[in-house]
């Protein structure tokens, strides 16, 4: 059996409210992977065009972060953009474009970077099985750990204007 199927299987099974919606749902040929991850920082834009989500950044899925800080980053953008307009008699130039771009990455890298390196600290201990076993009994002996977590992340935190 494959991963995919496996995966399909437990949350159909798992899950009454997936099970009734897919009840009449097949899958219509082989299970498509991601590929291997690339978490950290890609790349902020350049030439006038402007990342956000995954297109910036990869955070390891383990935390479940990479929706919202796809939607935070494009909020972070566009507090830059907004901020351009409101501006008397705004005009696009390649100066601007990059001052632009710079003041959401300073921004962004404010709001995230922390975030990004305890998710990959976080991501390297429960890829080994050893760690992965101590760090699951601390955290089931001390579940405030996972909201000591998000707030060494700075998730627990609001976002952080430019």
């Amino acid at each position: 059996m494959s991963a995919g199927t496996a995966v399909f299987a437990h949350i159909k099974s798992s899950c009454k409210g997936v099970s009734e919606a897919l009840s009449l749902a097949c899958v219509d040929g082989a299970w498509l992977s991601s590929g291997p991850l690339h978490t950290g920082v890609h790349t902020f834009g350049r030439d006038g065009i402007f990342t956000v989500g995954n297109a910036t950044a990869e955070i390891h899925p383990i935390v479940a972060e990479g929706i919202s800080m796809a939607i935070q980053s494009a909020f972070l953008l566009s507090e830059q953009l907004n901020a351009w307009r409101a501006r008397i008699n705004p005009t696009f130039s390649n100066q601007v474009l990059e001052s632009l771009r710079h003041n959401y990455e300073v921004a962004w890298r404010n709001n995230f970077s922390r975030r990004i390196r305890v998710a990959a600290l976080f991501a390297h201990l429960f890829m080994r099985p050893l760690t992965s076993r101590i760090v699951t009994g601390g955290l089931e002996r001390f579940p405030r750990l996972l909201t000591e977590g998000a707030r060494w992340s700075g998730k627990a935190e609001p976002l952080l204007s430019f």
